[in-house]
């Protein structure tokens, strides 16, 4: 049995430190355990609409919830308003969720997906995707393929998925994860706890005081902390911590079988 020793940290207390920064700023701290648990997203009750055509391959919703789905080919769908499900078809798909609470999905092909004012959900599917938060909490899944996601206004769950990936974060406090891959990740302007995940990451700190918990493998990583506060938890010296990163953690594994 192995046990997970931390120099001053827990990995538990990075998470407590979360909870306890939220408490402390109410408006946001149901949101940020939503965004942790990955419970804030919930079925909706959605009509198929399938008419409102706008063109060949593009697809229109109504101001309620709607279900719609791209054909084959490059298509166009719009959401509007209402708490949508949208799934592009096989293809470069641009997809819009407009305002409600919406998921959004991409399928083959390089999509570009767009959440609105609500609580979003956003899987790119297989390719080279473009992924944009809204305005409000949004979870967003890069899935395969080397893509770029956006964080928004609000709080985000941005995972990159297999593949190299760009990362950023927005303006809100945001959990930011890599996937196996040679990822870029930025923080956004807001409290940001990013996660690389296996693969030679490069990792660049922004206006708030982060936490950077490296991967252990192999891979050399690169961190950049910039303004405010940062903490950078690493588990041996051949990752490159830049000396504007205020705190170094180390951290190391004990026990017996």
């Amino acid at each position: 049995m192995y046990l997970i020793t931390l120099l001053l940290y827990t990995v538990i207390d990075i998470f407590a430190f979360v909870i306890h920064m939220s408490l402390t700023i109410s408006v946001y701290a149901k949101r940020l355990l939503c965004v942790l648990l990955l419970l804030c997203i919930t079925s909706a009750s959605v009509v198929r609409a399938y008419e409102g055509v706008v063109g060949p391959g593009d697809r229109s919703g109504r101001p309620r919830g709607d279900e719609l789905r791209g054909p084959r080919g490059d298509d166009r769908l719009f959401g509007f308003a209402g708490n949508d499900n949208l799934y592009g078809g096989p293809g470069n798909d641009r997809v819009y969720g407009g305002s409600g609470n919406d998921r959004i999905y991409g399928s083959l092909g390089n999509d570009y997906l767009v959440g609105g004012p609500g609580n979003n959900m956003l899987n790119g599917g297989p390719g080279r995707d473009v992924l944009r938060g809204g305005f409000d909490l949004d979870v967003i899944y890069g899935s395969y393929g080397n893509d770029l996601a956006y964080g928004g206004k609000g709080i985000d769950y941005i995972y990159g998925g297999p593949g190299a990936d760009t990362l950023v974060g927005g303006k809100g406090y945001d959990v930011i994860v890599g996937g196996p891959g040679a990822d870029v990740i930025t923080a956004g302007e807001g409290f940001d706890i990013i996660l690389p995940a296996a693969g030679a990451d490069k990792v660049y700190g922004q206006e708030g005081n982060d936490k950077i918990m490296l991967h252990k493998d192999a891979s050399k990583d690169y961190v950049y902390c910039g303004p405010g506060y940062d903490t950078v938890y690493t588990w041996d010296s051949k990752d490159f911590i830049a000396d504007d990163c205020e705190d170094m953690q180390v951290l190391y594994l004990t026990g017996e079988n």
